[in-house]
């Protein structure tokens, strides 16, 4: 009875060894392609440790050589296995750089000094580019009397020819203005209310509504016509009160209707005023400012 069993025994001792030897051998046919993948990892991870180290090292090169502020000193570079310290002076230099930077933009000059420095160049156009500009910006009556005085000195001779005004005024450069405004009352009747439309165009300019305020007392058009009703309006957008007391002056009971109404709304419009003083004092000197050829 006891050597059957035994017999029985080793059989299916037999087929579990012949199973894990195939089970086995599997394995090893799979390690041969892991191992590659797993060095190639590896490989892949050391160029990248040596490209930051290259990246940190020429930064602090840059850091060294371009920003450390020139007084002569030699910065200390750091030891190999501590971390980079901050030059020494970097963020003066930064801060001043800054405020180096911001200063362009803070410190702009303001009008009175660009009117001031063309003065001072004796530049005509200079001082009537500032005066528009810092009227523009106030609409001051002071300063509108300063364009009226700098653009009666400097303007060019007056522009009579009706083919030459038309040319300049489609420039609508505010230096030529005062030429064409001086040349309206000898052009034809019939080229008034085209001239009216171009000097409408050009930009707000209180030399436009002075001469409004002259050609009242003696219209160069009939009241009926375009050329009114379109200076007119203009008027009223610039603002300039100071043509309220001189359209009281027209003579003209047609006219006198379309002036008053306009007076009216300019009264409305609040008035601005600054400080004379220096104003006055660049009035004093317009004559010395060069001409235009």
């Amino acid at each position: 009875m006891a050597k059957p069993k035994a017999k029985a025994k080793t059989k299916p001792k037999a087929k579990p060894k012949a199973r894990t030897t195939a089970k086995r051998a599997a394995p090893a046919k799979r390690k041969p392609a892991k191992k590659p993948a797993k060095r190639a990892t590896k490989s892949a991870r050391k160029p990248r440790a040596a490209s930051q180290e290259t990246v940190e090292l020429t930064t602090a090169d840059i850091v060294y050589e371009q920003w450390l502020e020139p007084t002569g000193e030699q910065p200390v570079q750091p030891a190999a296995s501590e971390p980079p310290a901050p030059a020494r002076g970097l963020g003066a230099t930064v801060a001043k750089v800054a405020r180096a930077i911001g200063s362009v933009f803070t410190t702009k000059k303001s009008p009175l000094d660009e009117l001031q420095v063309a003065f001072a160049r004796r530049d005509g156009d200079a001082a009537l580019s500032a005066a528009l500009v810092w009227w523009q910006a106030e609409r001051a009556p002071v300063l509108a009397d300063l364009i009226d005085a700098i653009s009666q000195h400097v303007s060019a001779a007056p522009v009579g020819d009706a083919a030459r005004w038309t040319e300049l005024a489609a420039a609508k450069d505010p230096r030529d203005l005062g030429a064409l405004l001086a040349g309206v009352p000898a052009l034809p009747a019939k080229a008034l209310p085209a001239a009216a439309e171009a000097l409408a165009a050009f930009p707000d300019d209180p030399r436009l509504a002075s001469a409004v305020a002259r050609w009242v007392l003696d219209p160069p058009a009939p009241a009926s016509s375009p050329f009114w009703t379109t200076l007119l309006a203009r008027v009223e957008q610039l603002g300039d009160r100071r043509v309220i007391e001189r359209f009281a002056a027209c003579s003209d009971k047609k006219l006198r209707k379309a002036l008053d109404t306009t007076s009216a709304k300019l009264s409305l419009q609040p008035e601005s005023t600054i400080a004379e003083p220096p104003v006055a004092v660049l009035a004093s000197h317009v004559e010395a400012l060069q001409r235009r050829q």
